[in-house]
């Protein structure tokens, strides 16, 4: 778990969310779709806690997550179904409640009691189990299309531009630059004789001398 100390506020917001609307009405009808609202809780808390640790989350960390996501939503959800159920079914529900015979409201109520930390245990394990669905679900989804290149992106050497490195790049012509006379041998030199003006051979024969 690489980023458990982003977890806090992405499972517990993805978990009371899927949990508020597990437990409404007609809404909550929606859990027969493969438990819509686990998916959507875990996928919640997945992408809150790739926000808060601005990288991707991998599919095995975005499964732990979601489970987490769905013990949060297993609790709140068996929670406020006990105190839906006291405020509006008690009376109906349990028997001699409404008669006011003592002996048989506390049998039905231990009765009750049984029958609702059952059903806690189970919505802890249905809601984990699909919460990390939703986990692996959403770190896939969720995961960058385009990754940076290796090595820090484009950039020099070698960028867009700029001669080839090495061996084979451009370089310094071979020999002078454009413009010189070439060296070596076979260059230009002192012409023969001295020089430009003067005759060759060491200059004129003296006079009556030809």
């Amino acid at each position: 778990m690489k980023h458990k100390q982003h977890y806090p506020i992405g499972v517990l917001v993805g978990g009371l969310v899927s949990a508020i609307l597990s437990a409404i009405p007609l809404v909550n009808y929606c859990n027969f779709i493969f438990c819509m609202w686990m998916l959507l809780g875990a996928g919640l808390a997945v992408y809150l806690v790739k926000q808060r640790a601005g990288e991707d989350i991998e599919p095995g960390e975005g499964a732990a997550i979601g489970g987490l996501t769905g013990l949060v939503t297993g609790a709140v959800f068996g929670l406020l179904y006990i105190i839906f159920f006291l405020v509006f079914g008690a009376a109906t529900f349990i028997p001699g409640a409404s008669d006011g015979h003592a002996g048989e409201a506390a049998m039905g109520v231990g009765m009750m009691a049984v029958v609702f930390g059952g059903g806690c245990i189970a919505s802890l394990v249905i809601y984990g189990g699909f919460g990390a669905l939703g986990g692996v679900l959403g770190a896939t989804l969720l995961k960058s299309q385009n990754p940076p290149p290796p090595g820090g992106g484009y950039g020099p050497p070698g960028g867009f531009g700029q001669p080839p490195q090495g061996p084979g790049g451009f370089g310094p012509p071979p020999g002078p630059g454009f413009g010189q006379p070439p060296q070596g041998p076979g260059g230009f030199g002192p012409p023969p004789g001295g020089g430009f003006g003067q005759p060759p051979g060491g200059g004129y024969p003296p006079p009556g001398q030809f």
